[in-house]
């Protein structure tokens, strides 16, 4: 072996040595923190702090909790086991923007572990749960026609306008810069990497969800790939037959299902009263998916949205059915604004043929009176009666 040969091969092993001795340094100690569980926690928060943390107030987690019906114990491997409880509460910690080392300090177990046990609960959600969220599925009786006639109503209570049971619309989430497919999610009206949701809003305060779709999807390409208006013309009647419209912006046109507002500067006063009333309702509509990312801070922030590292779109997804979860406990902005009840969790949760009954924790929780005489928005009836 030649001088430059062995000198090369010292070097290397000199890197090498070097490398080992740097990864010695950056690895983390195994925590040394006693494993904390929910039945430990709880009782040392009160319900602001409990739900500035987690989301929920200790009687709503209890509630849903009790609706998600998770195996207990929760085994997301051979040696991580934890109660359905303590798996629960690491999600809604998780989605409410800590960090899996802030999970470490706060439960006591190693950032690997809290890794699997967030994901294992996150899987459960969405496979059991995530039907709740298409408006198509065949799996929930949520879309009934009495139901349809009860949203009718109160659109027609709120605007005067007769026939509409929801409306539609297209979100943007933003997600960091992908690896790979970047020209496919990049939004180029926005300008910024996202994947797009198709929604629908219904008057008592529930989201429906499809997607996600590429970033640089239209809202109309949208409702074409999901086959919602063939839904719809079948599916989206009363108890007389009479069709159940959507309401939606310009760019989804007018179609069986979907109706826009008129187009062009030659529309008479009442086909202007009609854009005016159903654009602020579209406007009230619009905070709902708003509110499930003011729910939870994990989904303001794009650099946690990193979709070579997490599933970014099953998180928006779950997130979204843990929001309607609570809206049928206690109502929203928009169930109280269009005095619409949700239905009960136990309706929202129940299976389409299993109707299963069961005690809520706490049976004051829903004692909300989102209904009640006291929410009715006077004047916004008043303004739309003068414009009609």
């Amino acid at each position: 072996m030649s001088d430059s040969d062995s000198s090369r091969s010292s070097a290397e092993e000199q890197r090498h040595r070097l490398h080992i001795a740097l990864l010695g340094l950056v690895r983390r100690p195994p925590t040394k923190l006693r494993p904390q569980t929910y039945a430990q926690i709880s009782p040392l928060l009160d319900n602001v702090h409990f739900k500035s943390m987690f989301g929920f107030t200790i009687s709503e987690f209890e509630s849903i909790h009790l609706a998600l019906r998770l195996p207990d114990p929760v085994r997301a491997s051979n040696n991580n086991v934890v109660d359905s409880k303590t798996g629960l509460l690491m999600l809604l910690a998780w989605l409410r923007g800590a960090l899996l080392r802030t999970l470490e300090g706060q439960f006591g177990w190693g950032t690997a572990r809290t890794s699997m046990i967030v994901s294992y609960i996150c899987d459960r959600v969405y496979l059991c749960w995530g039907h709740l969220l298409d408006v198509m599925s065949v799996r929930h009786h949520m879309m009934n026609p009495r139901r349809l006639d009860y949203y009718a109503a109160a659109i027609k209570r709120k605007t005067k306008m007769p026939g509409f049971w929801g409306a539609i619309d297209g979100t943007v989430r933003p997600i960091a810069m992908p690896d790979k497919g970047e020209k496919f999610t990049y939004n180029g009206h926005k300008r910024l990497h996202a994947l797009k949701w198709q929604f629908i809003s219904t008057p008592d305060g529930l989201i429906f969800l499809n997607g996600p779709y590429d970033g640089n999807r239209h809202n109309a390409r949208m409702v074409i790939e999901s086959l919602l208006v063939q839904w719809a013309e079948v599916n989206a009647k009363g108890e007389d037959g009479e069709q159940r419209y959507l309401y939606g912006d310009q760019a989804y046109g007018t179609s069986a299902a979907i109706i826009s507002p008129f187009r062009g500067n030659l529309i008479d006063s009442r086909q202007e009263a009609f854009n005016r009333i159903m654009s602020k309702y579209q406007t009230t509509v619009e905070w709902s998916i708003g509110m499930v990312s003011m729910q939870w801070r994990r989904l303001r922030d794009k650099q946690w949205q990193r979709t070579g590292l997490i599933q970014v779109g099953k998180d928006f997804a779950v997130s979204t059915i843990l929001w309607n979860a609570r809206t049928c406990l206690v109502g929203n902005q928009i169930s109280i604004s269009m005095g619409c009840n949700p239905p009960t969790i136990e309706e929202y949760f129940a299976g389409l043929r299993v109707q299963q009954r069961f005690v809520l924790p706490d049976p004051t929780i829903l004692d909300s009176g989102i209904n009640s005489e006291t929410h009715t928005n006077s004047s916004d009836e008043a303004e739309i009666e003068e414009g009609l």
